[in-house]
């Protein structure tokens, strides 16, 4: 069952269970201020699988999910359902229900309707099957959800076939430190091109139309912008005064080249719309882009000059002081926004690896230091109570939670100049 939720965030929550039995685990997105989708994927065939919520932990008061049938053949055992009229910045525990089976239990919070302070992590490159303690600093952290950009899992996918598709996510999806994690917080999912095909073969990729499937029948998300057929996963969405825009820097990307295109020009006609849109809407837009604007020339928006500079010039015309650009990586990395031969651009925060095979240092100099290495992440602070200014604050750190590097930086803003929703 499907409803529209409007604007909401693709969070993704998962719980996992080693068990032959019962629920495999549930991925809980579209979480906005007022809603939420869950997506359940049972061990076995069933025909009533319920999903319940509750602000209360005990479930003394619930509301339910009608009942669903999940079938190998038909969903891949896999169900959704969907909350609405959800009360905002309100703790919810939720738990799905299969032959009375109800040992899985999560937990997540609706985002704030207004301007509000609130903190989210991001990472990128994990490792299935590699328990790492950096999933629990982060955990301890208690951040409002948390940002997987790009590096969920690294297979080289070469064929049209979902099934490998849901085969690697299921493998991914039984890391006990990451489930716990993802049992704590919302979890937000773009890909990158080891979880899209392995080889980054783009808009060419034969597979596409298994990947964008397998995607969207796994991870609950609102409506992506693309209306073609197989689209690319491109999304957005809002907490408080603040803007999130999710690029896909993989499904749609044509052959790296002087002349060539990341984004392809349908994903890019609709991201200058919503930077444009959001000069009058939101102070603040974190532009979410698994590859780094800055780095190596094969492995960054450098492979893609024209089109980079072409959207330099477009958000320098814009004049947006609070973009900042968030990107995955095996690197911890910090520039300020002087990238731009001198020229001061929007901070570029990378950070990477939570669990990588190999690490690597990028190519270009950041301003506030670069630390390649796994078990890093970053995390995000905003300050903000409703007035003229809204701080942000950008910390890298490991998995024995040093700091490694930060930067903070204010947005000063003309509340007449805003617009709403």
């Amino acid at each position: 069952m499907h409803i529209s939720l409007g604007f909401s965030a693709v969070c993704l929550l998962l719980l996992f269970q080693n068990s032959s039995y019962g629920i495999d685990f549930i991925l809980a997105g579209a979480v906005s201020d007022h809603s939420i989708r869950i997506n359940a994927k049972t061990a076995s065939d069933s025909k009533r699988v319920f999903i319940q919520i509750s602000e209360d932990y005990n479930f003394s008061k619930t509301r339910s999910s009608p009942p669903l049938a999940s079938f190998s053949a038909a969903n891949h055992r896999i169900v959704s359902f969907d909350f609405t009229e959800l009360s905002p910045e309100t703790r919810y525990y939720y738990r799905v229900i299969q032959d009375s089976d109800t040992s899985l239990t999560g937990r997540l919070q609706t985002f704030p309707e207004k301007a509000k302070s609130f903190s989210f992590a991001f990472s990128s490159s994990a490792l299935e099957g590699v328990e790492h303690p950096v999933f629990e600093t982060i955990r301890e952290y208690r951040p409002l959800f948390f940002i997987l950009n790009g590096g969920l899992f690294q297979h080289s996918i070469r064929e049209n076939d979902a099934l490998l598709y849901h085969q690697a996510y299921d493998r991914v999806l039984k890391g006990e430190a990451a489930a716990r994690l993802y049992r704590d917080m919302p979890l937000v999912y773009t890909w990158q091109g080891n979880d899209y095909d392995g080889k980054n073969r783009g808009v060419k990729f034969k597979g596409r139309q298994a990947a964008r499937e397998a995607y969207s029948r796994y991870f609950p998300h609102y409506p992506l912008s693309d209306t073609m057929p197989n689209p690319a996963i491109y999304q957005a969405f809002t907490v408080g005064r603040v803007r999130f825009l999710l690029t896909d820097c993989a499904s749609a990307a044509g052959p790296p080249s002087k002349r060539g295109s990341l984004m392809g020009e349908t994903q890019k006609k609709w991201f200058k719309e919503e930077l444009k849109k959001s000069k009058s809407m939101y102070p603040v837009v974190f532009w979410i882009s698994a590859l780094p604007w800055m780095g190596d020339k094969k492995k960054s928006w450098w492979a893609y000059p024209e089109e980079r500079t072409e959207l330099s010039a477009y958000i320098d015309s814009l004049k947006l002081p609070g973009l900042c650009m968030l990107s995955g990586g095996e690197t911890l990395a910090l520039d300020t926004g002087l990238h731009e031969n001198g020229k001061k651009g929007f901070p570029v925060f990378v950070a990477g690896a939570l669990q990588a095979k190999k690490t690597s240092k990028l190519e270009s100099v950041f301003n506030k230091g670069q630390y390649p290495g796994k078990g890093q992440f970053g995390i995000v602070r905003i300050e903000d109570i409703g007035g003229s200014r809204i701080q942000v604050r950008l910390e890298g750190r490991n998995s024995e939670n040093k700091t490694r590097l930060s930067y903070s930086f204010d947005v000063n803003l003309e509340l007449e100049d805003l617009e709403t929703e």
